[in-house]
This record gives C-alpha cells, structure tokens and sequence, in this order.
C-alpha cells in the first residue's frame, strides 16, 4: 500500500508519539509498503529547533527517513509553549501539509492509497483514496495521557495516576497502581500517606508490563493498522 502519515510529532524528536510512529513507520516499511510522513520542522519540546535541526531539517524538504520511507518537512509556528500558540502551530503546520502535498500528490496515480493522521482533518481528504478515522486501537484515543501512562507501566512500578476517563480505565484495569480525581491534592496526599505507612502496597509488580505487552506491543500494534488500513483499502 502507498501510506501517508500526517502528524505534528515525529523522529528526530523525542518523546511517546514520535517514538511510537517511528516503530509503526519501520515496520509498515518491512512489511513492503511505501510510506511517506509529512511532520514539521523537528521543533519540540522547546517550541524552536535546535542549530542543528535547523541545519539538517529544512522546510519543504523531502528526506529519506532513519526507517525508511520519505519524510516531507512542512512549514511550523515558534512558540514557548502556550497552549494559544501551540494551537496555532497545529493550525499552521496542517495548512501548510496541504499545500504541499496537494503539489507532490498531484496525479492521481502517485496519491496515496490510505491516509493516516493522528488528528482528522477533512481537508486532507482529496489526497488520498481513503483517510483512517478509525480506533484502531484500544488505548489510543487520549493520545498524550494513555501514551504516558502505558510509557509508565512498562516500568513495572506503582502509578499514582490523577486521570480520569480510558487512562485511569487502563490503570484500574492493569491493576498497576492507584487513580484519583485530577487535580485532588487531598486525596494524594491521603494516598501517599497510605502508602509510607505500607509499603507493600508499591511492590513492584507485573501486572502494568503484562497489560502493555498484550495491548500495546509493537509488533502487535503494526499488525492491527495494517489490517484495519488493507480493511479501509479494500472497502
């Protein structure tokens, strides 16, 4: 299949989401399909990039990506963080995808089969033959808490978990440590008393890894997207 990934995070950067796209990207790649990723300028967490991001990564480049594949580097928005000027760094970054792969994939025959983005934009519809807007996973949909907290499991340690929603229903389900209400200071505060008066009750335990290797390995995972993307193809 022809792939296209749109997301605002991606390798060289660090971090849960540009590590998890780059095990999905290696291995689509391995298992024959041609994949490009459009992704900003390498540009987080700061908000800039560094000397040599700027040097190595430039805007409307096309590079050959460290697993394969071609890279499109678009266009970002400096910020410090804010969320009103992240917000707008997403908005700009996607609006300038669109121009540029609106030129790459102008012919019918070069577009391509699947488009996979991390967040949906029905803009990016005309460019491909089909856009995933699916789960595909069980875990996925909260992106950045459920990243972090499987990133946390996979440790083997107690998670004191201040989530709410299928992050805290991973917590609770993985038996991997305790939730509270976000924001409730009192109530980890009672918590963590809880837990110096027994310390048993952070033992390390295997229950966290055991819920990350049967739900969000990644050999595993890349299965599931390519059967749901031939599924998307195929319909």
């Amino acid at each position: 299949m022809r792939i296209l990934v749109l997301t605002h995070y991606y390798a060289p950067e660090y971090g849960a989401p540009q590590r998890r796209w780059s095990a999905l990207v290696s291995r689509f790649i391995t298992a024959g399909h041609r994949v490009t990723v459009a992704a900003p300028v390498p540009h987080y967490p700061s908000g800039r990039p560094t000397v040599e991001q700027r040097r190595d990564h430039r805007v409307g480049g096309a590079e050959h990506g460290a697993h394969g594949g071609t890279v499109l580097r678009t266009v970002y928005l400096p910020h410090r963080g804010g969320i009103g000027t992240r917000t707008a760094d997403h908005l700009v970054a996607a609006l300038d995808a669109l121009c540029r792969l609106r030129r790459r994939f102008g012919r019918p025959e070069d577009r391509p089969e699947v488009i996979v983005a991390t967040a949906l934009r029905s803009s990016v519809v005309a460019l491909g033959k089909r856009v995933v807007h699916r789960q595909v996973t069980d875990w996925q949909t909260e992106t950045y808490a459920v990243v972090t907290t499987t990133s946390r499991l996979a440790t083997g340690r107690h998670v004191t978990a201040l989530l709410e929603g299928e992050a805290a229903d991973i917590v609770r389900d993985s038996g991997a440590g305790d939730v509270l209400p976000p924001e409730d200071v009192a109530a980890l505060v009672e918590l963590w008393r809880g837990l110096a008066a027994d310390r048993s009750r952070t033992a390390v335990r295997s229950s966290g890894r055991d819920w990350v290797s049967e739900h969000a390995d990644d050999d595993g995972l890349a299965r599931t997207y390519l059967k749901i993307l031939r599924e998307v193809v195929a319909d």
